[in-house]
């Protein structure tokens, strides 16, 4: 199984490019926040110590974002850390003088999962955030591929980001790997003699047969 990722926008009015560029600068900025405050203040990377630790300083600063968002960036947070940590380990082998850097998000982008979406279809999606305690549906602008990965292939959870003024999504779908076709191959063993010998019996050496 392989992951293909595939981008495409949503159709928005002005006022919801507004809001979502909003509210994915305040998620880029609640995860940042996060990330220091943890490292900072060596908060213990388990669930009910980090949620205690951060959930209601980030809903009190960055009010836009959902509860569930808020959720997603901190476990999201935790993950950037522990894996900064355990490279940060392997770098201070190599090198003693390598420093310490916390995780740090510089694009606008929040990963979706089932708390912050449903109805995800080839022709739009239903996200919650714009009006509060409420899903809205978002139509995408249309393009043929997309529309066959979904009808092929199983979706997974999406990432929403911005690019060029303009607001994407970018779904990764699975796909099977493709079958080895044929049960025919040719090897060459390293260090014998002859290449190969022609159905005339003529035998080539390596060396020779590249002089030819």
């Amino acid at each position: 199984m392989v992951i293909q990722t595939y981008n495409i926008q949503l159709r928005m009015s002005d006022t919801s490019f507004h809001f979502w560029n909003t509210l994915l600068t305040q998620a880029m900025d609640a995860y940042n926040t996060c990330c220091n405050f943890l490292v900072d203040n060596n908060i213990p990377l388990g669930l009910h110590e980090v949620h205690e630790a951060v959930y209601s300083m980030l809903r009190e600063q960055y009010q836009l974002l959902p509860a569930q968002s808020i959720v997603k960036i901190y476990k999201d947070a935790m993950a950037s850390i522990r894996s900064q940590r355990s490279n940060y380990k392997k770098d201070l082998k190599k090198n003693p003088d390598a420093k310490w850097q916390t995780p740090q998000k510089h694009n606008k982008s929040m990963h979706l999962d089932k708390r912050l979406y449903n109805n995800l279809t080839p022709d739009g999606i239903c996200i919650t955030g714009e009006v509060r305690s409420k899903r809205t549906k978002y139509e995408f602008i249309q393009y043929e591929q997309f529309r066959y990965m979904f009808e092929h292939y199983r979706a997974k959870d999406p990432l929403l980001f911005i690019r060029d003024n303009a607001i994407y999504l970018s779904v990764p779908f699975e796909v099977p790997d493709k079958p080895v076709l044929g049960n025919t191959s040719v090897g060459v063993d390293l260090g014998v003699k002859r290449l190969f010998v022609t159905s005339e019996g003529k035998a080539f050496r390596d060396k020779t047969y590249l002089r030819e």
